[in-house]
């Protein structure tokens, strides 16, 4: 065996000297299968990367961003502490790392009617009124007339005999469109009305006093979640429904303290960070978004996530996004493969014409007691080495070849915005394992023809 080494090592440095016309058309043709090999997976990876970039790009932040609701919860401060600190970490151990922002919001069903302080009124043809807060609300608005709401909560003693202190009375602000079609301005003074009054008991009612009127800074903004309905009047069941923002803290004081049969909803809005979704972790994404819904479903029920990048029925973004990259791969995996089968065949063909030229160097080895395959083997050797070397070298060809010119050209920045970072690829192992593929089928090619090289002169 040392002897038989010894030998090989003799022999193949000669042969290279002697044969290196055949072994530099044999390692171009290796070359070049391997470079596109490579450059193919390199490709796919930057028409996943520009194909996501794009989709992320052309669709609404509101579409992107996550909802979470959960309804008719009661509105007693202990309970809200609880949810929210559930909830919450629902959100970091699930999707903490896509979020860039998070705020939250509280509205109370719309089941008490919004009166005049002193007013006559029946029940059911009046307003009904629906308190809630927004964290940040203020940031996005701007006052047309008063000021913001304390978190105060005053008494009306003599008012609400079960309750020790007397009715609350808060503060709240309007919306511009409510304002005008109720006629109501700063300094106006009305009931939530809880209970009538009755033959026996004075009602029981959650005074308001309207410090403020307010509009939205840009009712398009992500911030609104596509809907800045907190402005305007609303409906529930027929009935028109005046929105009244109020302090978060007077929000549980006021209303849910002393009343804490009332309920209402419970949401949080999640802004996703696009950036950190990347062609590789779409799906894990997808995962994650998927066990969000699952395990808040499964704590809290009559609760919901809303969100465009994934759904249960496989129409999100992500899903749609997996689907179109697959079927857009295709045309690309075929051409591959039909340009590397042409190679092979210009392989198998150069050394076919070329191995009568060979027919004397193996006339002369067999001549002296070489077998077949020792001759086989002194040739598959020269080429394995080309092998090897093409496989370590065509990969980086293939990623400069991209990275100069190919890349820009699926790079969707320039065209829907998506920001002026260019598209870069990295060298990845994905492109030496097809490179790999290149070269072993070049290398099954070139050893077949090597066989009838040995089997000269027999």
């Amino acid at each position: 065996m040392t002897r038989s080494f010894a030998l090989l090592l003799w022999l193949l440095p000669r042969r290279i000297r002697s044969a290196w016309g055949l072994l530099a058309v044999t390692a171009f043709g290796v070359l070049a299968a391997v470079t596109i090999m490579a450059l193919g997976a390199m490709y796919s990876q930057g028409l996943a990367e520009a194909g996501l970039r794009h989709s992320l790009a052309v669709t609404s932040a509101t579409v992107i961003n996550t909802q979470i609701v959960v309804r008719n919860r009661p509105l007693g401060p202990e309970d809200y502490a609880a949810l929210r600190t559930n909830i919450e970490q629902i959100i970091d151990d699930n999707v903490g790392y896509l979020r860039r922002g998070q705020n939250r919001y509280a509205k109370m069903l719309p089941t008490l009617p919004f009166v005049q302080v002193g007013a006559p009124f029946g029940i059911s043809d009046v307003p009904l009124g629906r308190p809630f807060f927004v964290t940040e609300f203020e940031e996005h608005s701007r006052l047309v007339d008063g000021q913001w709401p304390t978190p105060t909560v005053q008494k009306d003693a003599g008012a609400c005999i079960n309750l020790a202190d007397g009715c609350p009375r808060i503060e709240g602000v309007l919306g511009l469109d409510t304002s005008r079609l109720m006629g109501w301005g700063v300094g106006k003074q009305a009931w939530l009305m809880v209970y009538p009054e009755g033959e026996d008991a004075p009602a029981e009612y959650i005074g308001v006093d309207i410090v403020g009127i307010a509009e939205a800074n840009d009712p398009r903004e992500e911030y609104w979640m596509g809907s800045a309905d907190y402005f305007r009047m609303g409906d529930w069941e027929g009935r028109p429904v005046a929105p009244i923002y109020v302090n978060e803290r007077a929000f549980f004081e006021g209303i849910g303290n002393p009343f804490p049969t009332l309920v209402g909803d419970y949401g949080w809005h999640i802004l996703i960070n696009p950036d950190v979704i990347t062609a590789p972790t779409v799906q894990q994404t997808r995962d994650d978004l998927t066990a969000l819904e699952t395990d808040i479903n499964s704590q809290f029920p009559r609760s919901y996530v809303l969100t465009g990048l994934e759904n249960s029925r496989g129409t999100g973004l992500l899903a749609t996004y997996q689907r179109e990259l697959t079927l857009a791969r295709a045309p690309l995996i075929l051409f591959i493969s039909l340009v590397v089968v042409v190679i092979l065949y210009f392989l198998a063909l150069a050394v076919g014409l070329l191995a009568g030229a060979r027919s004397a160097e193996s006339s002369m080895l067999r001549s002296r007691g070489a077998s077949v395959s020792q001759v086989g083997g002194l040739l598959a050797v020269g080429e394995g080495l080309i092998v090897v070397a093409a496989t370590l070298i065509g990969p980086l060809l293939a990623w400069g070849i991209g990275s100069l010119l190919l890349m820009e050209t699926i790079n969707p920045a320039a065209r829907v915005g998506a920001g002026e970072a260019p598209l870069e690829v990295a060298l990845s192992w994905q492109m030496y394992a097809m490179g790999a593929v290149g070269g072993l089928l070049s290398l099954a090619v070139l050893t077949v023809a090597g066989g009838s090289l040995a089997r000269l002169g027999i």
